[in-house]
């Protein structure tokens, strides 16, 4: 990752978002103080997905085990899928 400073940016801001548009992400100083990195759009909104997915996902899975606490009555004894699966999650 390249780094420039903050006046730099001010400098070169045109050529600098075209090394970023090309792929390449950029750490901004002030001070030898790392402020902020600008990254490619397409790397930033896969990482939003990635998060979007992921908390999507917990939040299933805490449905999941309280549907089962609700339920554990009626259920037979033994491990549930989802007990299951993250076993076989976790072992890899």
């Amino acid at each position: 990752m390249k780094t420039v400073s903050a006046l730099t940016v001010r400098k070169k801001f045109g050529s600098i978002l075209d090394q970023v548009a090309k792929g390449e992400p950029i750490a901004i100083t002030r001070a030898n103080e790392p402020l902020v990195v600008m990254e490619p759009y397409a790397e930033y909104q896969a990482r939003e997905d990635r998060q979007t997915r992921r908390a999507r996902l917990e939040e299933s899975a805490r449905r999941m085990d309280a549907w089962v606490e609700r339920n554990a009555k009626y259920l037979k004894k033994g491990p549930d899928a989802v007990t299951l699966i993250r076993r076989l999650r976790d072992s890899r």
